[in-house]
């Protein structure tokens, strides 16, 4: 099951996976959408949490969380938190503002710097759509 992903390969712009994913020559899939943040991995510096900046701590955590995650385990189920590292990374590396509704707590990833649009996604313990 790799709901997660794919409610985020939904919701990018056409024109951004174009743009930001296509110079990786690679399908665009719930793999290789982990395999790319993987590479393009950084601390996410320019995003706020609920208008909040991130600590130096929760920066390398997140960092380190993303370079950590087992890409084989994708068809088996992405438990997507409150305080996501990679909806971090995609507000950063997409300038793009994430609004993640988990069981109607309203969680927002802002960029900093420019937000060219906004993603919605839900959540629940068992599942994400857009």
């Amino acid at each position: 099951m790799s709901c997660f992903w794919n409610s985020l390969l939904n919701t990018i712009s056409n024109e951004d996976k174009k743009k930001y994913f296509f110079t990786f020559d690679l399908q665009l899939n719930p793999y290789n959408l982990v395999k790319i943040l993987k590479e393009i991995n950084t601390l996410t510096t320019n995003v706020l949490w609920n208008n909040e900046e991130l600590t130096k701590e929760q920066l390398i955590e997140n960092k380190n969380a993303i370079n950590e995650y087992d890409i084989n385990t994708i068809n088996d189920g992405y438990y997507c938190s409150t305080f996501e590292p990679i909806l971090f990374l995609l507000v950063q590396y997409l300038e793009i503002e994430i609004i993640h509704d988990y069981n109607k707590a309203i969680i927002k990833y802002t960029n900093k710097i420019k937000s060219r649009y906004t993603i919605k996604l839900y959540s629940n313990l068992n599942h994400c759509w857009n």
